[in-house]
This record gives structure tokens, sequence and C-alpha cells, in this order.
């Protein structure tokens, strides 16, 4: 009796799996649960060097850490690269402390750098000073611990350094040094978005709202009130005033004298040119720069990059012109546009790569090719998977057969 159990059971086991095997098998798409992996190399800020021989800009191409960033100096004729050496042993600057200047005659450069631990107390970094081979390189601030910095600016003279003071118990606080280092001053506090003045004699920020404008020593000071927030301002020439970038539109004021300035029309796109489609949506922050001239502003918006003229308008006043859209690229974000020191060409982030072209949107050409190459090589080993794939189903649906 037990014997013959046994048997019945053997064979209701073999029939339910003859059944089961039976049954067609649903294989999982080759390219299933095979994602790209995130690509984390990013170049940004490039920055024209005042002969136009090189263009210097930020990449974590180099570092372990993604959150960190080195400068390079990259030729925008041939693409030959180096990379500009900061403190020995360092990993990079910090995301949030990265910031540089080139001296007006393009021979050095001030950047900040240091130990940030964000959080922790201890983090300190100093303002350094090198040529702009990373030969002879000087700290300038010489901080050890509780003292960092997050903005350096060059006089257009040559003969001192703008930079903020952060400071861990109140407001920031704006600094001048002399780019020798031997004597530094407080401007002011509670200030951000320190420029000079082309004559080399004022500084302007922005404070509560407003823009002031007062003499490094501190003396003579105006106030410029302003409606809605700014981010950031510019003078590029003495006679054509202080150019203001907010949220949505470049505004021009022009300074006529100590007491009197004039508001004039913005410089950007209005909504009806908006692309429904664009990858950069109406809310992103605009990022412009000025002409050498002063008479033209480039910036991005809409994920592309665009272009207004400046015209002398009734009364004194300026008019710019219905911006013209320079690359007209769908889906890839482009930003960071900066003159050339000649007026001539523009050098600009798109897809985090470096490129530059002409200043009418010609001969767009790019310089760095890192992450590029990485996306190409993740799509080719992406691709290399499915094809592995799809030889093991392949080769398990024969045997099934």
């Amino acid at each position: 009796m037990e014997t013959t159990r046994i048997i019945i059971l053997l064979i209701g086991l073999l029939t339910w799996n003859g059944i089961l095997l039976s049954q067609p098998v649903e294989l999982p798409s080759p390219s299933d649960k095979i994602p790209l992996p995130k690509i984390e190399i990013e170049n940004k800020q490039p920055v024209w060097s005042p002969d136009g021989r090189e263009i210097a800009y930020l990449s974590n191409k180099d570092c372990e850490d993604k959150h960190q960033l080195n400068l390079y100096l990259i030729n925008p004729n041939n693409s030959r690269l180096r990379k500009f050496p900061l403190v020995s042993g360092s990993q990079g600057i910090q995301y949030n402390r990265c910031s540089f200047s080139w001296s007006p005659d393009g021979k050095k450069i001030a950047f900040v750098f240091g130990d940030i631990k964000p959080f922790l107390a201890g983090s300190t970094t100093n303002i350094y000073i090198a040529n702009s081979d990373g030969t002879n390189r000087r700290n300038l601030t010489k901080q050890n611990r509780w003292e960092s910095y997050k903005f350096v600016s060059w006089s257009p003279d040559g003969t001192k350094i703008c930079y903020l003071h952060e400071n861990h118990y109140g407001p920031d606080i704006i600094k001048i040094i002399d780019a020798n280092g031997k004597f530094v001053y407080k401007l002011t506090e509670g200030a951000t978005h320190p420029i000079w003045a082309p004559d080399s004699k004022r500084i302007a920020f922005i404070k509560q709202k407003a823009i002031i404008i007062m003499d490094i020593d501190g003396k003579n000071e105006q106030t410029i009130k302003i409606p809605t927030s700014t981010f950031r301002i510019y003078w590029p020439l003495q006679e054509q005033g202080i150019f203001v970038e907010k949220h949505y539109n470049v505004d021009v004021i022009k300074i006529k004298s100590p007491s009197e300035w004039t508001r004039v029309v913005n410089a950007t796109p209005s909504k009806d040119v908006w692309r429904s489609d664009d990858p950069c949506p109406p809310t992103a922050e605009i990022n412009s720069t000025l002409s050498p001239n002063g008479k033209e502003v480039v910036f991005n918006q809409e994920g592309d990059i665009w272009k207004t003229t400046i015209m002398p308008h009734q009364e004194g006043s300026l008019f710019a012109n219905q911006p013209f859209n320079l690359t007209e690229t769908e889906k890839i974000k482009e930003e960071a546009p900066y003159w050339s020191p000649d007026g001539k060409r523009i050098v600009y982030v798109r897809d985090k790569e470096i490129w530059v072209m002409d200043s009418d949107g010609k001969n767009q050409k790019q310089l760095t090719f890192e992450r590029t190459k990485a996306i190409e090589e993740a799509i080719k080993k992406r691709q290399e998977e499915i094809k592995t794939r799809e030889k093991i189903i392949k080769e398990a649906l024969e045997k099934k057969d």
C-alpha cells in the first residue's frame, strides 16, 4: 500500500512538472533594470583671461569628492588644457567657496581655498594669489581656524582685492586687502555682491534690497533703492553706470552724478518668447554678462544663450532691443555666458561642458569633453550589457526548445 502511494505521488509530480514546463516563460526585456549611471562630471564658471589667451573654469572631473572643484585653464583656439595647481595635497575648492579672479594684466589669479567642514567647528579658508601657471603662490589672509571666505575680486588697477569674510556669529563682512597682503580693512557688513568701480576708487554692493555705492575708505556713501530682490550687479564702464541682474530681467541703472540715477527698461525676453517645452522653466535664475564696451548684454534664459543691444534713448536714458537667441538648442541647458576681452567671442556652458562661439552665435565649438566621453562610455557599456543579456536569453530559449 505504501509503495503504491509513493508511485502515484511520483507520477503526479512528474505530470505537474511537465505542465509547468510546457507553459510559456515570460523573459524580461534585455534592457530592463540597466539604467544609465549618473554622470557627476561638471564644468562651470568659465572666465576669459584679460589678454584673451586662456579661459579659466572650475571642474570636478579629477576630484574623488564630486562636491569639490579644481581650477583649469584652457586655450580657446587649440584646446590645450592645463590644471592650475592649488594648495599642495588638496582635493579642490568646495562648491560653496568656488571663487577666483584674474588680475587685470592676466598674469596672476586670486582664489579662495581651504578646509571646509560643513556644520563643524574649525572650518578655514584663505585667500591666495599665484602666477597664472601656479607658481609663486602666496597666502594673503593666513587664517588658521574659524575664519572663512567665499568671494574674491581683483580691483581694475590691480592694487587691491575685495572679498567677503564669512562671519560665523553674524552678517558677512566686505573687506579689502592690498594685493601684497600688507593691509586689510573692513568696508561694511551685512552686504553681498561687491563690485569695483572702473576707476578702483569706489565699490558698489547690495544691502537690504538697495545698491550702496561708497568710496573704498567707507566715505561718500549713496543709496539706490530698488523694489525687488537683486542677485548681481555689474559696473563695466564709468560712464555707462551699473547694470543690475535680477530674477527675470537685467535692469540698467545709469549714474548721471553722485546723486542722480536713471532706471531703464529690462533687457531680457518677455513671456511670449518662452518655449513651453524648454528644459529650463521661466523661474530659472538669469545669468548675464556685459560686453566690454557696455553696449550689449548676453544672458541665459529658457536653456539658451540670448543677446540684446543697449542703445541710447530719449532724455539720456537707455533702450534694450528685442533679444536674439544665439544658440537655439532644444532640451539642452546652456548657461554662464562670458565675453572675451575684445567682445568678439563668448564662452559658455552647454550641458556642463565648456563651449565658445562668435558674438553673433556662429562657429560654436566645444572645448571640454570629459563629461561627453563619460556619457558615451556609459552608453557603450549599457549596450554591451544588453547584448550579453540578449545572448543569455537566446541560449535559454534554445535549450528550452
